[in-house]
């Protein structure tokens, strides 16, 4: 058994050797067909390779011979087309696609074969075409800078027009001409920069200045404010049509005769005011030009983006409006200069702050609209001067009331002059106060949009400023008085009671409360504290009505008992007890009239402050004086007792009621 499993073994074993042998054979057959396989293929790709190769240089060779076809063919018919002899261009999309070409021609020349004539022929061709562009896109644009601003009867109602946007009128220009001048615009911006910003703005920069300045509803009506300020300043400058022209930018004047001669030096053309011997100015022309300005910068931006990419717009506007508004701020420069002579000249007149206000509350108002136009790339800030000038205006009205130096004051008084205009005006702040408050933020933080609580804060303290200086004003004008009659206090008396009753009524305090109430009761508490302090003085002191009261608390030296017995006979009087009845009656007499005399002139105008010191004064006297008159009136103290029984107690009541006037 054990050898017949061994032969089985042998078998298998033989039987996978000759399956293993079998295999290896197969496995080289197969072998050697892949490697022949292998060669045929690539032999075949090389062959094709090289078939693909030759087909691209044959399709290159084409393509290159191809544009060189059409670059000789260009060159020949090209300068009919863009011959300079014909001006109009019948097809704008046909010619800016032959330049295209001629571009892209010698650009292939340049970069194949710099050195050929072709280069030459072609760039002056490009350039010949540009020119004929240039020249046709002028031709079109003339018709559509012509026609596209409102007409003069319109202009009126742009003034009143709050619309944000005004839309043009179309009506001259056709809509292939719009489309030509877009589709030319666009070619510009791709190809030569911002030639054609140039070309537009140059024409519509024109255009839209003239039709301002040549515009008789504004150029004579839009009065100017410089002419009527020295028309009405005090120095009367007659200024003539000679002395027109344009001012650059220059820091304030301090006399006319720094004016005269800047204007005399001023040949070039003004752009707001024609003249400047104007009389009938009025802050609303000023205001209606500013307006229709900012209103056709508006119709400029539309116009502008029917033609003009939109990222061309922010640098072109400007240069539209460059004229226009640096003429106007030179004008504007130019009048404030005016103003602040006529201010610095008097400090107290109020009227270049009228002016000033006004248009400051203009601004505010159209504040949106300004920021709009600077969202369409024109940042000329045409208020800025005008915010300067008002603050110095305002600061030199401010210590002008300080240092004031007229030196007359009113012969009884009575509140002066320039406390009771300057109330007035004073009122006239409260109904500015956004305004003034605008203006002094912005010197104090050169920011014109300045927080609005922050504003009204700074108002408080300049309103509170012009009061003290008022006051200081008041107390150097009081020095003018004598001193011996108490009129000095008087004065300073009705002054400031008269600020703080105007304050008052005229709801200065309460806003002034509202605003900055530490501002507020500092304010009231200095001027209760002047009026109680120079009450006092003008009541109390020395020469005034406590003298009455001094003389009769001296007494005569009689003593009650002897007084009893001079009035019973029981005594003769003696001679020195009759004297000094004789000399206390003839003092009190005197000085009662003396008083009477000199102070029934003064004038407290206010009555219940005029009530309230006559009943104080009546309070000090009349009860001592009634005693005094019943103690002595009845004694022999004289044989012409009727001449020291001069005032009965009820007629020295009736002379110190004479006393104070109205006004």
């Amino acid at each position: 058994m054990p050898s017949e499993g061994f032969s089985n073994l042998k078998e298998l074993a033989a039987l996978n050797k000759s399956l293993s042998d079998k295999l290896k054979t197969h496995q080289q057959s197969f072998d050697d067909r892949i490697q022949r396989i292998t060669g045929n293929i690539q032999t075949i790709y090389e062959q094709t390779s090289l078939l693909t190769i030759r087909k691209k240089n044959l399709n290159a060779t084409l393509t290159e011979l191809d544009k060189l076809y059409k670059i000789y063919t260009l060159e020949e018919e090209a300068p009919s087309l863009l011959s300079l002899e014909k001006f109009e261009i019948d097809d704008v999309k046909a010619f800016l696609q032959t330049l295209v070409k001629i571009d892209e021609a010698a650009t292939y020349f340049e970069q194949t074969n710099p050195g050929v004539p072709n280069i030459l022929r072609l760039r002056q061709l490009y350039k010949n075409g540009c020119g004929k562009l240039n020249r046709y896109y002028q031709q079109v644009l003339i018709h559509y800078v012509d026609v596209k601003l409102p007409s003069f009867e319109s202009i009126q109602a742009l003034v009143n027009d709050d619309e944000e946007e005004t839309q043009p009128s179309l009506e001259l220009i056709s809509d292939d001409d719009v489309a030509n001048l877009r589709t030319m615009s666009h070619f510009f911006n791709d190809n030569m920069n911002d030639s054609y910003c140039t070309i537009y703005a140059g024409w519509r920069s024109s255009t839209f200045y003239e039709k301002i300045r040549s515009s008789t509803s504004i150029s004579e009506s839009a009065v100017s404010l410089a002419s009527a300020t020295l028309n009405r300043s005090a120095v009367g400058l007659n200024i003539t049509s000679k002395h027109k022209g344009r001012l650059g930018r220059r820091p304030s004047l301090k006399s006319h005769q720094n004016l005269d001669k800047i204007m005399q030096n001023d040949k070039l053309e003004r752009f707001l005011f024609d003249c400047v011997s104007l009389e009938d100015f009025d802050v609303n022309n000023f205001v209606q030009l500013v307006t229709i300005i900012i209103k056709l910068i508006g119709v400029e931006y539309q116009l502008l983006n029917e033609i003009i990419p939109e990222e061309r717009t922010a640098e072109c506007l400007p240069r539209i409006a460059d004229k226009t508004f640096t003429l106007l701020i030179t004008d504007i420069e130019y009048l404030m200069d005016v103003l602040q002579v006529r201010m610095n000249e008097n400090r107290v007149d109020f009227t270049p702050l009228n002016y000033l206000l006004t248009i400051i509350r203009f601004e505010n108002k159209i504040r949106p609209k300004l920021k709009k136009i600077q969202e369409y790339g024109i940042n000329y800030n045409i208020f800025e001067p005008i915010y300067i000038a008002t603050y110095n205006c305002l600061d030199a009205y401010k210590e002008g009331i300080k240092i004031n130096q007229s030196r007359s004051v009113p012969n009884d008084g009575t509140v002066a002059e320039l406390t009771s205009t300057v109330m007035r005006r004073l009122q006239t702040v409260k109904e500015y106060i956004n305004e003034v408050g605008s203006v002094i933020s912005f010197n104090k933080y050169n920011e014109i949009d300045s927080p609005n609580d922050i504003s009204l804060s700074n108002a408080v303290v300049f309103i509170s400023k012009i009061i003290r200086n008022l006051h200081l004003n008041t107390v150097q004008k009081a020095l003018s008085y004598e001193s011996e009659s108490g009129i000095r206090y008087l004065f300073i008396l009705n002054n400031t009671h008269y600020v703080l009753q105007s304050l008052t009524s005229s709801g200065i305090l309460n806003i002034l409360n509202e605003l900055n109430s530490i501002e507020a009761a500092e304010l009231i508490e200095h001027s209760n504290n002047t009026i109680k302090d120079n009450r006092r003085e003008f009541i109390h002191s020395a020469n005034s009505w406590s003298k009455l009261r001094t003389i009769l608390s001296e007494g005569v030296g009689i003593y009650f008992s002897e007084i009893e017995k001079y009035k019973d006979g029981f005594m003769k009087m003696k001679e020195k007890h009759r004297q000094a009845i004789k000399d206390k009656f003839s003092a009190f007499n005197d000085e009662l009239d003396r008083l009477h005399a000199v102070q029934q002139n003064f004038a407290i105008p206010d009555e219940s402050l005029r009530t309230s010191i006559k009943n104080e004064i009546k309070s000090m006297i009349i009860a001592d004086y009634k005693q005094f008159y019943e103690n002595y009136s009845q004694l022999s103290f004289s044989k012409h007792t009727d001449k020291y029984l001069k005032y009965l107690p009820n007629e020295v009541d009736e002379k110190i009621n004479e006393c104070f006037k109205i006004s």
